[in-house]
């Protein structure tokens, strides 16, 4: 047996507690809006690709901008759509509402590219 199989009971509480946390707290942040939540990872899985992601990269590297668009994977509202199950129509009209909430953010810490 593996140490969680041998531990659930210790284990399964803790993690359930934790995951109604982060989804209670992803809730208010995003204004009950939870299709926004899991559509900010599918973006940022693009943005970063986990097979594509130097090891050494330093988040100021990153937020510069050239390796970003090195690494940066296409991904469209259709594409969005396919992987998370969400009408794409509800894709394009989330992502808007998205980079409304988003623009003045990244316009003050001088994040270029997005």
């Amino acid at each position: 047996m593996n140490f969680a199989a041998e531990n659930f009971g210790k284990i399964w509480p803790v993690h359930v507690d934790g995951f109604i946390r982060l989804l209670s707290g992803l809730r208010a942040a995003f204004d009950g809006d939870l299709d926004s939540v899991l559509i900010l990872p599918v973006i940022g899985s693009a943005v970063l690709p986990r097979h594509k992601m130097p090891t050494d990269i330093t988040s100021k590297q990153f937020l510069a901008g050239k390796i970003r668009r090195e690494l940066t994977t296409p991904l469209n509202t259709h594409s969005i759509a396919q992987i998370t199950g969400i009408p794409r129509e509800t894709v394009r009209r989330k992502i808007s509402r998205l980079q409304a909430k988003v623009s003045p953010v990244l316009k003050k810490f001088r994040i270029v590219g997005f």
